[in-house]
Order: C-alpha cells, then structure tokens, then sequence
C-alpha cells in the first residue's frame, strides 16, 4: 500500500515538474519575443509582461495538470519479455511441434500423434524498473530546492553584515525631505530611514526600510537626496519587495528553469527604470533624478551586486544611457493605460492559447510479473506431404495455439457481460481494463486486483449485463474483507454505485458481515443515510433478520426512529418482524 502511494507521490510531483517546465518556457519564450519587437518595447509593457509570464506559466500548469483533459502518459515501469516460441524439430522421421508462449493448457487437433509431454518452461521477464528511480528524482529536486534557499539565505545573511553598522538618521533636513515625499504620495505606512558607511546606492530593505549611502547624505545637494527617496519609495508603492519574494520562491521550487534569469533581467531592468520615471514625477523634476543616478554610477566599482530580496537604485554602466534618455520623456498617462489593455489583452490570449494546446504530463505505472507457461503436449506431424503442405501445417498449428491463448480470457469476459468479442475488443481500454478489474476482485486475486489499480481508478464501473458493476460492491456482496480493506485503503468511494447496484453499505447490511460494516464505518459511513428503494442499513439488516448486524448499528447510533421516505421507521420494520428482532430493537439503549 505505501509503495504504491510513494510511487503516485513521486509519479505526480515529476508530473507536475514536467508540466511547469513545458508551460514556463513557453511563456517566457512569447513574451521574450514580443517585449523585443520595437513597437512592444516600453517598460511599462515590458514589466506588465514580465510579471504575466510568471503568473501566467504557474497558472496555466497547475490548471492544465489537475483539471485539463490533455496528457502525455510516459510509462514509468516498462516489461519486456522474453518468451520460448513454438519450435520445430525432427523425432524418429517425424516433424516435432514443440512448446509456445501459453498462459492456458490448450488441445491440439486429435490427429496428430501425442508424444511425451514437455517440462513447463519457465518465462522470464526483465524489468526495466523506472519508477525505482523517481525517489532519487525526488529527493534530487528537493535537495536542490533546499540548496538554493540556504543559498539565498547565506548570501543576504553576508550581504547585511556588509551593510553593518546601520544607524538611524537623525538629519532633521533628510527626515523633513522624506516626510514631505510621504504626504505628498499619501503613503501613512511607517518606514525606518537609516544611513551606511558600506553601501554604494541606496537600498530597501523588507519594504519597510530605506538605508542610504553615507556619501549621499554628505555630499548631494536637498534635490538629489530627494530623487534619491522618491526612487527607494517607489519600490514600496509598486510592491516591487512582494514580487521579488514571489519570484523567489519560483525561482527556489523551479530552480531547473534556466529561462527565469531572463524574465529575472527584464522585470528588474524595466522595475528600475519605472522607478526612475515615478520619481521624476513626484520630485517634478527629472534633470535631478539624472543627476542622482550619474553620482551613483561615480561611487560603484565594477559589477553591482544584485540579491533578490533587495530593491535599490541598482545601477550598471550599461544601463545607465538608457535610464537617462527614459527620464528626457516623461510617461504620458493615456500610453500606461493603453500599455495596460495592450498587456492584458496579450496575457488573455496566451493564457488561452495555452490552455487548449499544451499539454501536462503523467505518469503511467504498468506492472508485469514472471509467470510459468503451463504444460503442453508435444505433437507430431507425419512427413506424408509435400514440404509445402507440411509447413502450412506447422504455421496453422502455431498460430491456432497463439489464437486461443489471446482469446480465452477476453471470450470468457465478454460472455460473462453479454458482449462478442468484436464488441469486447472496440471497448476503450478504462473499460477493459475496468472489466479486468471487476473480474479480480469477484475472484477475490488480491494480487491482481492491486495490480490493476496501480493503473485505474477504484471507483470506475461498467454496466454491460446484471452482474455488480463496481468494484467496492462486488467486495460488500461476496464478503471478501481483505479486498473490502484494500479498496478503502486506496479511496474507494463508500457511496459510489452504477444503477444496477444496491451500494456497499445496502449489501453488508444483506450478508451481515459486521467486520466489512467496520470498516466502512471507520472510514466514514453514515448509517442513517437513506438508500433510493431499500432504505437505511438498518432496515435492510432488521429485514434480513441479521441479529448481529442490528446490534451493532444501533451501538454505532443508527437512528431507529429515523422515518423513510415511505413513513415508516426501523422500528416499524421491527414491529412487523416481532419475537426477537422486536425484542432487540425496541429495548435498545
């Protein structure tokens, strides 16, 4: 039972992996695309698309993967066999038919010569095991999703105690600077204002604190120091922190997507320079906002360190031309909301053209077991004929012998539910294999059964003639217990039944077989649940005269009292009964 749990496990997160890696390179890959055509590249557009393709890309799988109808089944337990095929030999003049691959003792025609009989050979089957490798998988990718969160925990850890000593600023001239940037945006939320000797831009910290270079407080200009703040203030009011710490997490779980660095660069190119353009807007002016960004670029050395977690005014010498030109055109309000509608309506269509055209993925485990070829008959065929007549012998021998080997099982089935064979065969193979299904647990082949059930759901059925027609009924009829608790344990549905079925509960309630009525009980029965014509569990036991069974419900608390659609009550059934039943029930406490 766990076994087979821990491969659905292992099966559905590498499902799920799969899924989330097809449907995020894709959507990175159209918005990359699009972002660089000219007519799309605006940072507005651009960092819209940005954030689309992450929402987009997780949406899209997780959608597709639970509740989508498209997948690729990949096998995660592959059979290859090996069987001893019919061969031909010569005894004593005459042409020998030996031993085939056969799973049933089967009679040659009666005119040929029996001789002794064959060994049963023994069949070997090799397995190729994939799922024995998907714990490895597993464990694989939770190593690295854990490698790669310590390592961005290690690396703000040492990044801040670079950052150290931190102090408050005390200037009231910064603190009137800032104060008034605040009631200027309305934004109420309380923010810590600090100073470092150890940074070379200004960053913020959690969304809930602005540290600035000491350089910039000692040597820029009321205007500058302004621009400065405007900028760290519009990461809070853009919420660039929660999408950083959302990316984060992608970026943890899925850390085998190499295309999230790209969307990664995009999203903060595009981030920096909005917050340019805001601040320009607050400040109302932008020549300062450039002045500040071109004495940060002075005080960097080499390549900026970039840490998720942190927005700042981070700058590359690349970028710096083209934040510049951005503040010379300051963004027109008609363009964003245009930018806005263009941006939603490219997201709708992918999101559609996605949903019905990739697929998820899944995996398929099919299990095959070494079995023995039973014993058969060695025939002879007398070399009377001509070489060709002889030959044609042998072939129809061989293939009448594979024929009824194939056919002996589906014919037997296909009787058993009023079917042909043709019709048998053109069956869709959940039907068959719910068939197969039906047919393990009415023979009570526990081996089989869960097999199968690696495979199907427990709740499937088939109405093809009068016999039950799913698989926890044909266990509550025939009282196999052992298969009842192997259904339950896989989630057997206890209410599940076709039309032609009474229910589980009805049917132990027939047989009286208390142990199966437990463990429907333990796993969730309702006893007072009334049956479209049969009525409750107990009245179908207080009818059946099942002694135990009544008992046993009424110290579960099955409602005597309880009236049926037709009026009457179990009580009443036990009146109708009288002597013993009567006695039992109405002196229940």
């Amino acid at each position: 039972m766990s076994e087979i749990l821990n491969s659905l496990l292992y099966a559905s997160a590498f499902g799920f992996a799969m899924t989330y890696l097809l449907h995020s390179t894709v959507w990175v890959v159209i918005v990359l695309l699009i972002i660089k055509l000219p007519l799309f590249n605006t940072p507005l557009l651009k960092n819209y698309l940005c954030k689309a393709a992450l929402v987009g890309s997780l949406l899209t799988s997780i959608f597709v993967f639970f509740c989508g109808n498209t997948f690729f089944n990949i096998p995660i337990t592959q059979a290859k066999s090996e069987h001893i095929d019919a061969t031909l030999n010569y005894d004593n003049g005459k042409m020998v038919v030996g031993a085939t691959d056969v799973v049933s003792p089967i009679q040659l025609p009666a005119t040929y010569e029996q001789i002794s009989p064959m060994p049963t050979p023994l069949v070997e089957t090799k397995k190729i095991n994939w799922s024995a490798y998907m714990p490895f998988v597993f464990i694989f990718w939770l190593i690295g999703s854990v490698f790669f969160l310590l390592k961005m925990i290690g690396d703000h850890w040492i990044y801040f105690r670079k950052t150290d000593p931190r102090l408050v600023i005390q200037n009231t001239n910064i603190l009137a600077v800032f104060h008034a940037i605040q009631q200027k945006v309305k934004l109420t939320k309380p923010i810590k204002l600090t100073q470092s000797n150890n940074l070379q831009s200004p960053i913020l910290i959690r969304n809930q604190e602005i540290c600035l270079p000491e350089k910039a407080i000692l040597k820029m200009d009321n205007e500058q120091l302004e621009a400065m703040l405007a900028h760290e203030l519009a990461h809070i009011v853009r919420k660039d922190y929660y999408w950083a710490f959302a990316f984060a997490i992608l970026e943890i779980v899925f850390f085998f997507q190499p295309l999230h660095r790209l969307i990664k660069r995009e999203l903060n190119e595009s981030n920096e320079i909005l917050c340019d353009a805001w601040a320009a807007e607050v400040t109302g002016n932008n020549l300062a906002v450039a002045q500040c960004l071109l004495t940060v670029a002075t005080w960097i050395k080499g390549q900026p360190n970039e840490y998720t977690l942190v927005a700042g005014m981070s700058l590359k010498k690349s970028e710096l031309s083209n934040r510049i030109q951005s503040l010379i055109q300051f963004p027109n309000k008609n363009n964003s909301e245009l930018n806005l509608v263009k941006s939603a309506l490219f997201f709708s269509i992918i999101m559609t053209t996605i949903l019905f055209v990739l697929p998820a993925f899944s995996f398929t485990t099919i299990k095959t077991s070494t079995f023995l070829t039973p014993k058969i008959e060695r025939e002879a065929i007398p070399i009377s004929t001509t070489d060709h007549t002889k030959e044609a012998k042998i072939i129809e021998v061989k293939n009448n012998v594979r024929k009824t080997i194939k056919t002996t099982k589906a014919e037997e089935l296909a009787a058993r539910y009023n079917l042909t064979l043709k019709e048998f065969k053109e069956l869709s193979s959940e039907k068959r294999k719910c068939i197969y299904l039906l047919d393990a647990v009415k023979t009570n082949d526990i081996v089989k059964t869960r097999k199968l059930l690696a495979t199907i759901t427990p709740d499937c059925m088939f109405c093809g003639s009068n016999t039950p027609s799913t698989p926890i009924n044909i266990a509550a009829r025939n009282g196999n217990v052992e298969m009842m608790r192997l259904l339950l344990d896989l989630g057997a549905d206890i209410y599940h039944q076709s039309y032609k079925d009474e229910g589980a509960l009805i049917a132990t309630a027939k047989n009286g077989n208390v142990t199966i009525m437990k463990l429907l009980y333990d796993n969730g029965a309702y006893f007072d649940h009334e049956f479209k014509g049969y009525g409750t569990v107990l009245t179908t036991a207080i009818h059946h005269n099942n002694f135990k069974m009544v008992s046993y419900l009424l110290s579960k608390n099955a409602d005597p009292m309880k009236p049926l659609e037709n009026g009457k009550t179990a009580m009443d059934y036990a009146q109708e009964k009288g002597g013993k039943m009567w006695d039992l029930v109405s002196n229940f406490k």
